[in-house]
């Protein structure tokens, strides 16, 4: 019976090492973009923006980046310790050019 409380009382401090980071996602006209997927690389964590391009996230805190991409946009990817508390970032449109299409 001990082992069981031990064993479940570490398990819980292991998976509540982690940490919360939040900011904002706007386009490089300063909209607000909804539905941007941030997350952590190689790993579960991850979240979207929402219609104000808001996102909260809870990560491990041996993450080392975090990554913030959208179609039609250029990916960003930031080192977490270089991260303030509701920190704003910019998203640069990308320009695909389609090649000629023969039919």
């Amino acid at each position: 019976m001990y082992k069981i409380i031990i064993f479940l009382f570490f398990s819980n401090c292991v998976l509540s090492q982690s940490f919360s980071i939040s900011g904002y996602v706007f386009d490089d006209n300063k909209k607000p973009v909804e539905y941007v997927c941030v997350s952590v690389p190689e790993s579960k964590f991850g979240t979207y923006t929402d219609n104000t391009g808001y996102f909260q996230l809870n990560i491990p805190k041996n993450a080392d980046s975090l990554v913030i991409s959208m179609v039609g946009y250029q990916t960003i990817k930031s080192a977490v310790k270089e991260i303030r508390s509701n920190q704003s970032f910019y998203l640069k449109p990308v320009i695909y050019q389609l090649g000629q299409v023969e039919i």
